[in-house]
């Protein structure tokens, strides 16, 4: 719920910004090249791609072909610390992803309505790590640490519509298969602790459970095709 609020939050101040801004450049009489928006599925938890994101796309000439990218991050962190009871649980997610494609204007380039087709390649890695120093009960005092690795591809064939709302603003509503690749690791540690001791850094708890062989590790690799209905929902203003 506080994420999506966020991503409400910054829709909104883009939305009006752009509203904003509109007359400082409806008064140019260069043609349209770039076209730059944002993400609006984060509103709804159902976007493939980072909830912070920015799309641009450039036309190539006259021949209803354009380039465009799309890039986006995103980050959080929590920590929750009990001094008393020596309790400490921190979890940190750090998410990364480009894309980058062609598409192809198949409809009136003068209507209001426009369709298109695009292909786009896109890499999305991200990773968790999860620390937990405590006890759970009074014999059971040590150090966990969780480090997970998530390193996705995806090849895109897309057929999308593109609304004009004013001259300049513009709704873009995707579908696509996907073809996707995901490889994931995780590597885990842990070591029990007296609690009677001054606590070590985090780095030499790792180190000493590898020492002492308290280290695991776990991967996979998958690969699935798949029809997203609504792969990509943008806000969108010609520059």
């Amino acid at each position: 719920m506080q994420q999506k609020k966020h991503s409400l939050k910054s829709f909104v101040i883009l939305a009006v910004s752009l509203i904003y801004l509109q007359p400082c450049f409806s008064q140019s009489e260069k043609p349209q090249k770039w076209e730059v928006g944002a993400d609006l599925l984060s509103l709804f938890d159902k976007n493939q791609l980072p909830d912070y994101s920015i799309f641009a796309s450039r036309k190539l000439g006259e021949n209803g072909y354009s380039m465009r990218a799309r890039f986006g991050i995103d980050a959080y962190t929590y920590q929750l610390g009990l001094p008393v009871a020596r309790i400490i649980n921190d979890e940190q997610r750090k998410d990364f992803s480009f894309m980058i494609g062609v598409e192809k204007l198949i409809s009136d380039p003068k209507s209001k309505t426009k369709f298109y087709t695009a292909i786009d390649l896109a890499y999305a890695p991200y990773r968790t790590d999860k620390q937990f120093t405590g006890s759970e009960n009074s014999d059971n005092y040590g150090f966990y640490s969780e480090i997970n690795r998530n390193r996705s591809y995806y090849i895109n064939f897309s057929i999308g519509i593109r609304q004009s709302i004013t001259t300049k603003l513009s709704l873009r509503l995707e579908s696509a298969l996907s073809y996707k690749h995901k490889a994931f690791d995780q590597t885990t540690y842990w070591i029990e602790l007296d609690p009677n001791n001054i606590l070590p850094p985090k780095n030499e708890l790792m180190d000493m459970a590898e020492n002492n062989n308290y280290k695991g590790s776990f991967k996979y690799a998958e690969n699935y095709l798949r029809l997203v209905p609504f792969s990509q929902f943008l806000i969108t203003y010609d520059l």
